[in-house]
């Protein structure tokens, strides 16, 4: 669990979260709270799952003071019969006027077994906000498919 409170006025917070296999199941987790007025926050996060391998990643962005930002950008790749999720929560106090949030989360499946959650969450208390979010998850067609394999990548790797 990474935890991040951006206490200072106009306070810049950058953190990327990487999740590469294992075995088993992986779980990260990331809480950023925007505590000051003006602050900032640009969350990325990737996730690379093939096999049997489970992968969980799950974020939570706190505006709590008024003119703070946040973007956030979730990249996942899932082969094999492997499983990903990702939930991405962004609340918004009362107290956070004029914030101005962006959420989005990309998903590809390189094999016809792999499956994939993507579950982004806007929780909007105040009325003077700019809040976006989105989720895709697609496969690749043949010609991207044709595209990795020219280098060398065979089937298998894909």
């Amino acid at each position: 669990m990474i935890d991040v409170h951006i206490v200072g006025e106009n306070g810049d917070y950058a953190g990327t979260m990487m999740n590469m296999g294992g075995s088993g199941r992986v779980r990260v987790a990331m809480s950023v709270a925007l505590l000051c007025t003006g602050s900032h926050a640009s969350v990325n996060g990737f996730s690379l799952s093939g096999g049997a391998q489970r992968s969980d990643m799950k974020t939570n962005i706190q505006h709590m003071a008024q003119g703070t930002t946040s973007k956030q950008v979730q990249k996942n790749m899932i082969g094999g019969r492997a499983t990903g999720a990702w939930r991405g929560r962004i609340r918004v106090e009362q107290s956070a006027q004029q914030t101005d949030s962006k959420q989005l989360s990309r998903t590809v499946l390189l094999s016809d077994k792999a499956r994939a959650w993507a579950v982004p969450t806007l929780e909007i208390i105040a009325d003077d906000v700019q809040c976006t979010h989105g989720a895709t998850v697609s496969d690749l067609s043949e010609e991207e498919l044709f595209d990795l394999r020219t280098p060398g990548l065979t089937r298998d790797l894909i």
